[in-house]
Order: C-alpha cells, then sequence, then structure tokens
C-alpha cells in the first residue's frame, strides 16, 4: 500500500471535514533501537487508532462493506449480522453482531504500509481491526516488508501474528481465510492464486483487493497472461463484488473489491489445471 500525495496534512482526499482528534493512552512498548524519532512515535500513540476503529465500523462505507462480503461469506460461511445503532465504547463496539461459533476463518494481510506516519493505512488497519472482530478471528497473520521496529511491536500488542519471513503471496491454505491486500502489486495476486489453485484452495479463499476485473479491462490480454496468468484465468472462476468507495476519504479504499470463488464455477471449469501451460507461449 503506498500514500497517496498529500492533499492535506494527512495525505487525504476530502469529502467531510475531519473530527477533533482526543488523546489516547496506549500501551507501551519496550524498543531498545527505534528506527524513527520517538516524537513521530508518540505522535502516532496520540492518533488514537480506537476512535479512528470506531468512525469507521458505524460508516456507511463499513455497512455496506458488510453487504458484500456476506454475499461471499454466503458461500463458505453463516452470514454475518452488521447492526450498529449506537456508538458505545470501543471495548463494547462489536456486541450487535450475531456470528455462528462454527464459523472459523483466518485472516491474512500483506501491504498494509507505514500506519504510524500514513493516515491512508491507519484507516486500513482499522478496517482490518474491525474485521477481525466481526468475524471473531484467532488468528490475524500481517506482513508488510517497509513495517518499522515501532510498528511491528504495536501490531503484536493488538494480537496480531507479525511475520518475519517475506513469503511473496505464497501461502496456501487449508481452512477459510479472507486475504486483506490493500492496493498491492499484481503479482502478489498471482503467487496467492498459483498457491492455491486446486479444489481444495479456490473454494476456501476470499481475497479483498484490488478489482480483478479492472485488471481483466484495462490490461492488454497479452501482458496479463505473462504478467498474472492465474490472475487472468481466473476471470472464468471467480466472482467480484465491487466494495462501494463511499467513506469520508475517497483515497483509503479505492478500486477494492471482494473475490471469491463457487464451487459451481469450479466444477464447469474446464481449464481449471493451467501449471502445465508453457510460459514461453504467453510471452
Amino acid at each position: 500500500m503506498k500514500c497517496g500525495q498529500n492533499k492535506d496534512p494527512d495525505g487525504f482526499t476530502l469529502v467531510t471535514n475531519k473530527q477533533k482528534r482526543r488523546k489516547n493512552k496506549s500501551k507501551k512498548c519496550n524498543i531498545t533501537t527505534p528506527s524513527l524519532p520517538q516524537s513521530e512515535v508518540e505522535v502516532f500513540k496520540r492518533s488514537k487508532i480506537e476512535t479512528i476503529q470506531k468512525d469507521l465500523y458505524y460508516s456507511t462505507f463499513f455497512s455496506t462493506f458488510i453487504e458484500n462480503l456476506n454475499q461471499a461469506l454466503n458461500n463458505i460461511l453463516q452470514p454475518l449480522k452488521h447492526h450498529p445503532t449506537e456508538i458505545m465504547n470501543v471495548t463494547d463496539n462489536f456486541n450487535n453482531l450475531d456470528i455462528s461459533s462454527s464459523n472459523e476463518v483466518d485472516i491474512v494481510c500483506y501491504g498494509l504500509g507505514h500506519f504510524i506516519t500514513c493516515m491512508i493505512a491507519r484507516y486500513q488497519l482499522a478496517f482490518l481491526l474491525s474485521l477481525k472482530e466481526v468475524l471473531h478471528a484467532d488468528t490475524v497473520t500481517v506482513f508488510d516488508p517497509v513495517f518499522l521496529v515501532e510498528e511491528k511491536c504495536f501490531l503484536k500488542e493488538l494480537g496480531f501474528d507479525v511475520l518475519e519471513v517475506n513469503e511473496e503471496a505464497k501461502r496456501p491454505i487449508f481452512r477459510k481465510t479472507i486475504f486483506f491486500m490493500p492496493h498491492c502489486d499484481l503479482p502478489l495476486y498471482d503467487n496467492l492464486l498459483s498457491a492455491n489453485w486446486n479444489e481444495n484452495g479456490l473454494p476456501n479463499l476470499i481475497i479483498i483487493g484490488n478489482s480483478f476485473q479492472n485488471y481483466f479491462l484495462k490490461t492488454p490480454e497479452r501482458e496479463l497472461k505473462r504478467k498474472a496468468k492465474y490472475v487472468f484465468y481466473s476471470w472464468e472462476i471467480v466472482t467480484e463484488n465491487t466494495i462501494c468507495n463511499n467513506f469520508q476519504f475517497t483515497d483509503v479504499f479505492n478500486d477494492l473489491s471482494v473475490h471469491y470463488f463457487q464451487s459451481k464455477d469450479l466444477a464447469t471449469f474446464q481449464k481449471f489445471d493451467i501449471c502445465d501451460i508453457d510460459d514461453e507461449n504467453i510471452k
């Protein structure tokens, strides 16, 4: 995830005025070799990630997103119910959710970016936290090669598993998993599909990331085959729900969709095994 050019001090395209910030206490982390000036770290700690999360959770954007996600979850999980009725203490924000206890899902996030210094990444972190709470997910794994020491520490405080090795999104899954990949590069989506291009992997896979449809429409066929053949061949079997970009800051969740694979589509897919395709033939 990359921050866009600053359009205001925080780098947003503003739709509505930002709310005034209040001070917030956050858990301290012992860091012996900081990679940022301590003043910048403290500025981040005062940014109130909990308040940002609450603002996001009770937004029209997140309610609309849950509706889109439900269409995917109906195929591999029981649906969610999202009923934000009033602003509560952040620890009780999700008491209004109803989710089956049988729903076990993992969450993996690649490409979050520098959320200490980038407000776009900070709202995406708030989205990840909200998704974790909505799904009652026990395991949330995160990785970005740009993470600073302070950022890794903070993520661990939030209860996330922080990868130390870059797996380049080549992660095979063995149960239901949602991948949140905001504005990642095309090869990462292709690597993820390649690692799960089988009858067990794809039906358990949901990707929240760049619109595949836009790749199909905007990238020449020969180029897309050469750069990302799994993304290219997924067009016959992927279902995509566009995420309505109606958040108050329009450059945080732009061009994102929910992608999933339905069993009925996989059953009729005649080109499912593309592993033997000669890459030389699509250059």
